[in-house]
C-alpha cells in the first residue's frame, strides 16, 4: 500500500488550455490532486458529493467547481453527470494581454464552488470553447480568451458562492502540502 498522493495530469505539455466534456462513467475517483493547472468543472446534471481539500460540497446541478493547482480532490458521484471540465495553465494567464480576463480568473479562483442560478448561457458558452480547443488556427487564441472571459463573467453573474472567500490556510497546512508535495506521484 502506498502512502503517496497521486498527482494527475489531464492536459498535454503543449497545452495553455483544454476544454472537453467529462467522461460519463467517471463516477468516483480517489484523491489526488493536478499540478501546474487551474480546473474549472461545470455540472448541469449528477448528483452526490465532490471533496476538494477534505471538504465535502454536494453536486446540486447547475454548479461550479473550482480547484486550484495543488488542492486535493475527488468525486463520489452517484447519477449519470453531464460535465464540461476547463483546464487553464498559468501559461496562459500569462500570455494573456486582457487585464479584465486576469483580473475575472483572479475572483473564480478564490472560490471553491458557485451554485448557479441559470446556467444556458454558461452551457452555450461551454460548447463553444469546446468547439475552439478543437481548432488549432493563427486566431484561436485570441477567440478562447474572448469566450473564457465571457464564461467567467456570465458565472460571476449568475452565481452564489457557497463560500465566500478560500479559507486561510495555516503554517501546519501549508507544512503538510509541502510533505504531500514531496512525495507525489505523476499520473498521466
Amino acid at each position: 500500500m502506498s502512502n503517496q498522493l497521486l498527482v494527475n495530469n489531464k492536459i498535454e505539455n503543449d497545452k495553455v488550455l483544454k476544454a472537453v466534456p467529462f467522461k460519463k462513467i467517471i463516477r468516483k475517483t480517489t484523491a489526488h490532486k493536478h499540478n501546474n493547472y487551474f480546473e474549472i468543472i461545470y455540472l448541469s446534471q449528477g448528483s452526490g458529493f465532490h471533496f476538494i481539500d477534505l471538504k465535502r460540497y454536494e453536486i446540486k446541478p447547475p454548479v461550479m467547481f473550482f480547484v486550484r493547482q495543488d488542492q486535493v480532490h475527488y468525486w463520489e458521484i452517484d447519477s449519470e453527470p453531464d460535465v464540461y471540465v476547463v483546464i487553464l495553465r498559468k501559461s496562459f494567464v500569462e500570455k494573456s494581454l486582457d487585464k479584465e480576463l486576469k483580473s475575472l480568473i483572479e475572483q473564480i479562483s478564490s472560490q471553491c464552488c458557485l451554485q448557479l442560478k441559470d446556467n444556458s448561457t454558461i452551457e452555450t458558452l461551454l460548447e463553444l470553447l469546446t468547439a475552439e480547443n478543437k481548432i488549432s488556427a493563427e486566431c484561436s487564441f485570441h477567440v478562447t480568451e474572448g469566450l473564457l472571459k465571457s464564461i467567467l463573467a456570465k458565472i460571476i453573474q449568475v452565481s452564489k458562492p457557497i463560500i465566500n472567500k478560500a479559507e486561510t490556510k495555516s503554517d501546519l497546512y501549508h507544512s503538510f502540502i509541502q510533505l504531500v508535495n514531496t512525495d507525489a506521484v505523476v499520473v498521466n
